[in-house]
């Protein structure tokens, strides 16, 4: 059998680990912000489609006349527009 070298007196073994853990924990806890901050590849920008072309003409217009109103509305496409008028 083989003697193992008797131990000194002081702290077991026991503490030597927790110390151990304890350090390794508060490293960890000061790195892992630093770690989380770190830059990704970011993927290609896909070109953004232009935006409508704006019409020159109103899309809804209202006249007053006296205690009567007049709203038209253009709908449909811009090639051949159709207009939705209402009274009240």
């Amino acid at each position: 059998m083989t003697a193992f070298p008797s131990r000194k007196a002081g702290r077991p073994v026991r503490a030597g680990i927790a110390d151990s853990l304890i350090v390794a924990v508060t490293l960890l806890t000061l790195t892992l912000p630093a770690l989380a901050q770190t830059p990704t590849a970011k993927p290609a920008a896909t070109p953004a489609s232009p935006p409508p072309p704006v019409p020159s003409e109103p899309g809804v217009t209202t006249a007053s006349y006296g205690d009567w109103m007049l709203r038209c509305q253009r709908l449909g496409p811009p090639e051949k527009p159709t207009r939705l008028c209402e009274v009240s």
